[in-house]
């Protein structure tokens, strides 16, 4: 049996975590909101913008293996951290397309960016739900929908100041970096690491979406295997 950590510990873990699942919302949230603008700016009618759309579930179909192999092979938390910088820098190239091509090309990398995250932060928290020994990942995935509201609200000031959808992205990738530059440091924090490297069996088989009941599943796989 391993042996358990400090609350204190545990807590770093948790926090660490929860702000990750935070920022991918807020991400996604942040391009959502500005749909239409960005629809009204290049002069996409219904048909285009359904098509175009179409771009982000490719790239993260396009993905999943990639993201579960890379997740095994490098660990969640490198992943992690590389796909967060990652996942805002693409939605500030979504803001700066000019062209139906341009707009598609961004999207099917930001799916490509949302599956890393996906895989990656999803594994941590499988990991912090071992060390707390009972299901949390479903208040991790209630940050992401908090985080969804939130980038909504701030979406919809930045339409009604006039704002236009670039530098609203903008603001959105210096909001990440900054608390990633809060939150990295703890990382390597001697003896206080403030991300988990789960063993391989963490990782999200044949590169699936480790999300909800796939998380669960995997939580209790892991646990009959220590119990084997």
């Amino acid at each position: 049996m391993n042996m358990p950590l400090p609350k204190t510990t545990q807590g770093v873990y948790r926090l660490s975590v929860s702000t990750f699942y935070f920022l991918q919302g807020l991400v996604f949230a942040s391009w959502a909101s500005r749909i239409p603008d960005i629809k009204s700016a290049l002069g996409l009618n219904d048909a285009d913008l359904g098509s175009v759309l179409f771009a982000v579930p490719v790239g993260q179909m396009s993905a999943m293996a990639l993201s579960g192999y890379l997740v095994g092979r490098c660990g969640s938390r490198k992943i992690l951290m590389a796909a967060s910088v990652f996942y805002p820098a693409v939605l500030v190239c979504l803001g700066m397309a000019g062209s139906f091509w341009e707009l598609a090309a961004g999207l099917f990398f930001f799916g490509v960016a949302a599956n890393l995250t996906n895989i990656s932060v999803n594994t941590q928290g499988v990991g912090v739900e071992r060390l707390y020994q009972c299901s949390i990942m479903a208040r991790f995935h209630g940050l992401w929908s908090l985080a969804g509201f939130f980038g909504a609200l701030l979406g919809a000031a930045m339409v009604d100041w006039h704002i236009s959808a670039e530098t609203h992205f903008i603001a959105i990738f210096l909001i990440c970096m900054i608390i990633l530059a809060v939150f990295f440091p703890l990382s390597s924090a001697e003896g206080c690491p403030a991300f988990l490297l789960p063993g391989r069996r963490h990782v999200p088989e044949h590169g699936c979406l480790c999300t909800g009941h796939r998380a669960d599943r995997l939580r209790k796989h892991g646990e009959r295997r220590n119990h084997v």
